[in-house]
């Protein structure tokens, strides 16, 4: 799906958490570069939370975009390293690391909000 878009110019933003996901993301962002190195979509990966220091150095190889959420930072903290491990938690959630090594860093998120007060549309009586 990918070398698809690739190919026709069009930018994947994958939506990878882990380390192995956020590893097969890049891979296949790499692939697609490789395989098509005249189309140059800006690919991204979204969240990019759970890391190691070699898959950050792959973002910039790849020439991919990081499209992160610190809003899930609060929450996450508290169960990270009981779900990954202290090795693995220590390096997670680097997104400082990441446009030191030249990649573009977006900041979002795709969680759902809403006011909490209503606001009264123009116009409106």
């Amino acid at each position: 799906m990918v070398a698809r878009t690739h190919e026709r110019g069009v930018p994947v933003a994958i939506h990878a958490i882990g380390d192995r996901a956020i590893c097969m993301a890049l891979a296949a962002i790499e692939n697609a570069r490789r395989s098509m190195p005249n189309a140059d979509p800006r690919h991204g990966v979204v969240h990019c939370q759970i890391t190691e220091r070699a898959l950050l150095d792959r973002f910039s190889e790849a020439g991919a975009a990081a499209f992160v959420q610190p809003v899930f930072i609060d929450y996450d903290m508290d169960i990270c390293e009981s779900r990954v491990g202290k090795e693995k938690a220590a390096s997670s959630y680097a997104w400082r690391t990441l446009p030191h090594s030249g990649v573009p860093v977006a900041f979002g998120t795709t969680a759902r909000w809403s006011l909490s007060i209503p606001c009264a549309a123009p116009g409106a009586p």
